[in-house]
């Protein structure tokens, strides 16, 4: 009796693939739409930021969003990759406390202070829109920095505190710390 080797080869393929096939067909997909939702507060916030390059050539940042209960993380050069990531209300509390002590809601807008007259012997300039709602009030402030150098603008430097609050938050969580590192970064 001899081996056909050929068919055998041929029928682990076929199965190998029908098995492959299936397991992806009945495998559930752990998606942001079957994620349980975080729960909702009053308090929400939406801060994006990013290397100013990135946000000017690619269209990328990292965001929180606690209305959609998100966190995007730039990827440098493999774009984006977005988590479930949700921020509690004592956490939000502690971040509006932060607000409301340097009186956020009253800021400017648009590009409030600038990095004009900072020096640092960094080259990465970063961009930031930061909007906190408390279900009554929301304002919206933008502003470049480099990192969190801080300098004479008093504005400036209670704006570097808040987004390195809400920074430290994010970074706190699993579900961050679970998101892959680029392998890149900006010039």
């Amino acid at each position: 009796m001899s081996i056909n080797y050929k068919q055998i080869h041929q029928y682990l393929i076929t199965t190998l693939g029908l098995i492959i096939i299936s397991s992806l067909i009945l495998t559930p997909r752990m998606t942001l739409n079957t994620l349980k939702p975080c729960e909702k507060h009053d308090i929400n916030i939406v801060y994006k930021f990013g290397h100013t390059h990135a946000w000017d050539n690619h269209r990328r940042y990292n965001e929180l969003n606690t209305y959609r209960g998100t966190y995007t993380k730039d990827m440098i050069d493999k774009g984006t990759i977005t988590a479930r990531l949700c921020i509690n209300l004592e956490e939000l509390e502690q971040i509006l406390d932060k607000a409301n002590e340097i009186n956020f809601i009253n800021y400017p807008e648009h590009s409030l202070p600038n990095n004009e007259g900072i020096r640092s012997s960094s080259s990465h300039t970063y961009r930031h829109i930061l909007t906190i709602s408390n279900g009554t009030h929301e304002n919206t402030v933008q502003w470049n920095s480099i990192g969190y150098f801080k300098g004479e603008d008093v504005w400036l430097n209670n704006l570097i505190d808040i987004s390195k609050m809400i920074t430290d938050i994010v970074e706190s969580k699993p579900e961050y710390q679970d998101l892959p590192r680029p392998t890149a970064g900006y010039a």
